[in-house]
């Protein structure tokens, strides 16, 4: 294959990564919202939008784990900097307090930390279950009227995992999990 043919082809395979991120991100938040609202028929929307999200997440996720660990980082940067500026990266005129911004670089700081084994190990299966949730409930604290309580279920999910990994090397003599 030449040189030039190869390049293409893994430039157009990125493309359709990035563009299959979107949309699955957009799809699973347009599920939530409809879940949110709650009314009739688009509640079993809604309901079949995020299973048949979370089935695609649990079937990928030993792909897209490390990239959780990589969004975990940029959300902390992200909070540190406009903590240290006192306003939003996005929109600077939008003012907030800095205990805001300290708050979230903290909890965006313990998902960073509980997420880092996954950008050197697969995820076994109750890893995986408890990345989607954190997913999931992530993405729902940016619909939710308590974003916080739906931030700690992520890293209380996390947690659960990890803690759970270090039960099960314990009990096999302090030697580390293999994941198949």
């Amino acid at each position: 294959m030449k040189p030039w043919l190869k390049e293409v082809k893994s430039g157009l395979r990125l493309a359709f990564i990035i563009v299959g991120t979107i949309l699955t991100i957009s799809v699973l938040g347009l599920g939530l919202r409809l879940l949110g609202a709650a009314r009739g028929k688009s509640l079993v929307l809604g309901i079949g939008l995020v299973l048949a999200v979370t089935i695609l997440l649990l079937a990928t996720v030993r792909w897209w784990a490390k990239w959780y660990f990589a969004a975990c980082c940029l959300t902390t940067f992200r909070a540190v900097v406009m903590g240290a500026l006192g306003r939003t990266i996005s929109v600077p005129s939008i003012a907030a307090p800095r205990s805001v911004f300290a708050e979230v670089a903290g909890i965006s700081a313990v998902m960073t930390f509980l997420s880092y084994r996954f950008v050197s190990t697969k995820p076994n299966w109750l890893d995986s279950i408890c990345l989607v949730g954190a997913v999931i409930a992530t993405l729902y604290s940016v619909f939710s009227n308590e974003p916080i309580r739906w931030i700690f279920a992520a890293v209380l999910l996390l947690a659960v995992c990890g803690a759970a990994r270090k039960f099960v090397a314990r009990g096999r003599g302090r030697r580390p999990v293999k994941v198949v």
